[in-house]
């Protein structure tokens, strides 16, 4: 049996101008999305006719993948209202009686049930004042980010939205031939993804074909038909999340994928990854060998070698976690990684998994017998912090010509699992959204001067001041009453505070993010700075400028304020010259 599949995009697809002029009833209705698509709609029913027997699937081929794009797509220019495009594509597939598959992007990337997210954008549109994001009903996965960069993570060719379609149509029915047809208005989209699934074609299963199409209200037309030359991917959810990580380079995506497949068909990888010791996520090891039923747990490696696949054996002692690291290279042959050293490891019979166990087992004996772990022949590099895992492993991010991890100690540490690594990693985090910013320089001297260069209303550069609990980093911002600072800080879990002479205000962030949350803090200082007759009532001055031993050059320069709230407590001794201009679209 032959499967069908439409994944159909929607603005200046089947949603166009004749569809905004519609009225809005109509589009509620259905009848709009009908009427200003009769080729689509004939060329779709001639399918049905042709294999009565045969399921159509539909998709949504749109961008329109979460609440947040709905919203951003629904008005159009001169405030013309297009509305909601998962409506229209319900109501056209009730008309043409076939299947809609709700999958969306954000149930994968929110790790939520298929159909969640599309089923709660339903609920919204249903009960009119969707536009209102105070009166949603539903908490939406955020898709994208809500930040500053909240297109980074976004394929605008639909690589990954097509391949997250293609590996789910094909999960959901293995044996099965497909004809996945995508049908979109954009000629470099569909340029864009002819290339990619040519050069890549192992990205579609073997039994799938994938084609092209344009349409733009007029007669669909047959841009591309691509075969799939790949496999089907059990942990596809987990690859298009890894997609969206890599979303600028998918091309060297697509080549690691293809050498990790050529690896996975070497039966000693495939014991291991099948094997009920091996754990993907290096969050679950140390929880792993807490529960004792297992007496080792193998990841993969963080830091790879050209020509092997690696990964890490790791194991309880009565002297702490201990690691192991070992390589298979193209022929199935397993190798030990220690200092500058490999050596070669026998597989009998009784496989991988039997070999990796005696060398551990001879590898404990040795750890437990001896008091002073320094006599063991290893050479021990200086521990570095890993804030992924919840031991140290030395050396494993080390260069590719240098892999030490092999048989060396690993810290224990006394806390809870996880806990201390997940808060700084959540540190870590913000404090990446904040560097990857337009907002952000990297310069402390040179903020006001970027300031005017970049036309932004505010620059976030890092701060003078230091503390061992805090990250600290200061805003910068013109008013018409002269520049103004105000510094922060994000504690290890994540908490943000505002600090000022008499202490510090936690900041609540909000689901938009940190650098819309500064956004608006900012927006509402100001706006008092600008309202205020006395200056003097929401800020202070640096200590420096009230000293009485101050130079002479310092009490010709004019000072920049620091707000009392959200200040920088003396963190500038810069001073500014620079006439203030109003600040504008903060």
């Amino acid at each position: 049996m032959t499967i069908e599949c439409y994944s159909i995009d929607g603005d200046e697809c089947i949603l166009r101008k004749e569809y905004d002029d519609a009225p809005d009833s109509e589009k509620f209705s259905g009848k709009a999305v009908i009427y200003t698509n009769l080729p689509l709609i004939k060329k779709i029913k001639h399918e049905i006719a042709k294999n009565k027997l045969h399921p159509i699937i539909v998709f949504n081929g749109s961008s329109r993948q979460s609440m947040f794009m709905e919203q951003l797509n629904a008005l159009r220019e001169k405030k013309l209202f297009r509305g909601s495009f998962c409506l229209a594509l319900q109501k056209l597939c009730d008309y043409l009686k076939v299947e809609l598959d709700k999958t969306l992007l954000p149930d994968i990337t929110g790790d939520l049930e298929y159909g969640t997210t599309f089923n709660r954008i339903m609920d919204e549109v249903l009960n009119i004042e969707w536009l209102d994001n105070k009166k949603l009903q539903h908490k939406h996965v955020p898709y994208p980010d809500y930040n500053e960069n909240w297109h980074a993570k976004l394929d605008p060719f639909k690589r990954i939205l097509l391949f997250a379609q293609i590996q789910k149509i094909r999960n959901d029915h293995p044996d099965e031939d497909i004809i996945f047809n995508f049908i979109d208005d954009k000629d470099d989209i569909l340029s864009t993804l002819k290339k990619y699934f040519i050069n890549y074609s192992y990205m579609i299963p073997h039994g799938v074909t994938l084609r092209l199409n344009h349409y733009d209200g007029s007669n669909v037309s047959s841009y591309a038909s691509i075969k799939g030359t790949g496999r089907p991917y059990k942990n596809y959810r987990q690859i298009v999340k890894d997609m969206h990580e890599h979303v600028y380079n998918l091309d060297a995506f697509a080549e690691t994928i293809n050498q990790n497949d050529k690896f996975s068909e070497i039966p000693a990888v495939r014991q291991i990854l099948e094997h009920e010791f091996f754990v993907s996520d290096p969050d679950d090891v140390v929880s792993c060998l807490d529960k004792g039923k297992i007496p080792f747990v193998i990841r993969k490696s963080k830091s790879q070698i050209s020509g092997y696949i690696m990964f890490t054996a790791v194991y309880k002692t009565s002297q702490g976690i201990f690691a192991n690291r070992y390589g298979i290279n193209t022929e199935g042959e397993l190798y030990k990684f220690f200092d500058s050293q490999i050596e070669k490891m026998d597989i009998d019979s009784e496989g991988i998994i039997a070999a990796l166990e005696r060398e551990i087992v001879i590898t404990k004996m040795i750890i437990e017998k001896t008091e002073n772990l320094s006599k063991i022949p290893w050479k021990s590099q200086p521990e570095k912090k890993n804030t992924d895992l919840d031991y140290q492993e030395n050396g494993e991010k080390e260069a590719e010509t240098n892999p030490s991890e092999l048989f060396t100690p690993m810290t224990k540490k006394t806390k809870s699992p996880h806990s201390s690594d997940r808060r700084e990693n959540k540190q870590k985090s913000l404090c990446s959204q904040l560097r990857s910013c337009k907002f952000f320089v990297s310069s402390v001297n040179n903020a006001e001067s970027e300031l005017n260069k970049k036309q932004l209303p505010f620059l976030i550069r890092p701060s003078r001041a230091s503390n061992n609990e805090y990250y600290l980093f200061t805003t910068v911002c013109k008013t018409s009453k002269g520049i103004f600072n105000h510094r922060y800080g994000i504690d290890r879990k994540g908490n943000l505070y505002s600090f000022d002479k008499d202490g510090t205000q936690k900041v609540n962030i909000m689901p938009k993010g940190i650098i819309a949350t500064l956004k608006k803090e900012i927006a509402e200082e100001t706006e008092k700075i600008e309202k205020v007759k006395d200056i003097a009532q929401i800020t202070w001055v640096p200590d420096e400028y009230k000293s009485s031993k101050s130079s002479i050059k310092g009490k010709n320069r004019k000072p920049e304020w620091h707000l009392k709230f959200f200040n920088e407590n003396g963190d500038s001794a810069q001073v500014s010259n620079t006439t203030p201009t109003l600040c504008k679209n903060i």
